[in-house]
């Protein structure tokens, strides 16, 4: 199975690069996969970081020493919680960027990473596609993000640069110099999924938690079916944090049908990711939702359950990343520098992510050498480094 979703995305990611029907985007960022940040160093910039539940502004300073950051804020991401105008959402990112700008006067330009699909402009801005992670700012699709950003900026318009979270992991990378890797690869594991690799010499975001071609379980269909976006991000919704928990639970329901669980209750349950992987963990803690309804028979099974929910993501992550490991070593870019956010990934408890993660790809990938790194505050990092870049 793991051969074949490695096969799967490799193939996918090469059609939509010939400009083939694909479920993979391979967007272009306009952003070069080579970049000396020594030569960026003490130039300060506001870095946006838009993802997932949370909204996070603050100035970054590259230095040789590494990042520093200043005047960090943090608030909800608009349309998290309700729906909003475009009106509504490009201001409350305006006025977070506003009060980061009085605190750090000297910075000239806006490193915007927003994660969620869009078309990257060869300006620097970008286009967005569509929504994912339920955001709910349906007048926001289409418009130039950047754009919108900097006119409603109080203190006057600044150079911004937009990039999605892979690509800045991506670039975040890139600022390491204790190894040289050839080949590059950013990875997201947390809210959601995605990855950006380096192709004919510029950065691409493969929007591959949009990819089709891993055969899902009659449980992830039927907990999609229940989903505002049914049928969108399939692979997304296989392996990554806002999913896992409704996964497992469609699983735990299953089992109860085949009298493998006597729960009573199962029906009624919301059951989120980091429950699931507490449960697996830890067992019965009396605040997680399922100790309310197991009996003590019922918590082993519910346990090898969620191990096997978590795992199944682990191995699925694998393959995903042996795939563009394989395409890059195979156009001569190898070793293979890896660098990985995302607390899905990093956070998990159930199971030895990493370890799985490792110990697959070197069985898929057994030629070719690899490395995975975990980078702090990889998207806010990497955009700094764009706005550094666009500054110059």
């Amino acid at each position: 199975m793991l051969v074949d979703a490695m096969r799967a995305f490799g193939d996918e990611a090469a059609k939509a690069i010939a400009g083939e029907p694909s479920s993979l985007r391979m967007i272009d960022s306009h952003l070069p996969g080579c970049v000396d940040v020594q030569s960026l160093v003490d130039r300060p910039v506001i870095v946006v970081d838009a993802g997932g539940t949370n909204l996070r502004v603050a100035s970054v300073r590259l230095t040789a020493d590494g990042p520093v950051f200043a005047h960090v804020r943090k608030s909800r991401m608009p349309g998290t919680d309700s729906l909003v105008s475009a009106e509504a959402f490009h201001r409350a990112i305006a006025a977070e960027v506003d009060a980061v700008r009085v605190c750090e006067p000297q910075a000239a330009c806006i490193g915007y990473c927003f994660s969620y699909e869009c078309t990257s402009l060869p300006d620097g801005d970008a286009e967005l596609v569509a929504w994912s992670k339920q955001i709910s700012a349906p007048e926001v699709i289409g418009q130039r993000v950047g754009a919108e950003l900097v006119r409603r900026l109080a203190g006057g318009p600044l150079p911004v640069v937009v990039l999605n979270d892979t690509v800045a992991t991506l670039l975040a990378g890139l600022s390491r110099q204790d190894t040289v890797c050839p080949g590059q690869v950013g990875f997201i594991l947390g809210t959601g999924t995605n990855l950006a690799s380096i192709e004919n010499g510029t950065i691409r975001n493969a929007e591959s938690g949009e990819c089709d071609k891993v055969p899902r379980t009659s449980c992830d269909l039927a907990y999609d079916a229940t989903l505002p976006d049914t049928g969108a991000a399939p692979f997304e919704k296989m392996v990554s944090g806002a999913y896992l928990g409704g996964v497992g639970l469609e699983l735990l329901k299953a089992a109860a049908r085949e009298g493998l669980l006597q729960a009573d209750g199962l029906d009624e349950l919301a059951l989120s990711t980091r429950d699931l992987d507490s449960f697996a963990a830890g067992g019965a803690d009396a605040a997680n939702p399922l100790a309310a309804i197991l009996s003590p028979d019922d918590v082993p099974v519910v346990q090898e359950i969620a191990r096997a929910v978590v795992r199944r993501s682990a191995l699925l992550t694998a393959a995903h990343l042996a795939a563009f490991v394989r395409r890059s070593a195979e156009a001569g870019r190898a070793p293979v520098r890896i660098t990985v956010d995302g607390s899905t990934y990093w956070k998990t408890r159930a199971v030895d992510f990493d370890g799985i993660v490792r110990a697959e790809m070197a069985a898929l990938v057994p030629d070719i050498p690899f490395e995975i790194f975990r980078t702090d505050e990889a998207p806010m990092v990497g955009a700094a480094v764009a706005a550094a870049c666009v500054r110059r």
